[in-house]
């Protein structure tokens, strides 16, 4: 895929009773590299309320708890490249790093209402 960041995203947990998603971010080297910021509850046996919002930043997203399974690609996962401008899409990524590492530090409560779980990361990040 072409370089840039991306935003993507899969059935959440429990999909079936609620029909949630799950969002999570992608930046692609335009080489093949691809890595993930994403948010979700730790320890993450404490879904679906309890634990903090924890979070990976710059992940390899095969090594991710995002990875691709069976049939999943970036096209069934809704892949959209975000518009930076003129904006060099590395530099941004190491900002989105950064931003989503300060939520770790903050030991925010992972809560599925009010909207504190991983959509509010990236809602964050971005």
């Amino acid at each position: 895929m072409e370089a840039g960041i991306y935003i993507e995203s899969k059935p959440a947990p429990g999909n079936w009773a609620h029909g949630k998603r799950h969002l999570y971010l992608i930046y692609r080297d335009g080489k093949g590299g691809a890595e993930v910021i994403r948010g979700g509850p730790e320890p993450e046996w404490a879904f679906p309320v309890g634990g903090d919002i924890g979070t990976q930043s710059g992940t390899a997203v095969q090594e991710s708890k995002d990875r691709y399974e069976g049939e999943d690609t970036p096209e069934t996962r809704g892949a959209r490249k975000l518009d930076l401008g003129d904006s060099d899409p590395a530099i941004i990524w190491r900002q989105m790093r950064a931003a989503a590492e300060s939520v770790n530090a903050r030991a925010i409560d992972y809560d599925l209402v009010p909207m504190q779980n991983s959509n509010s990361v990236i809602r964050h990040v971005i």
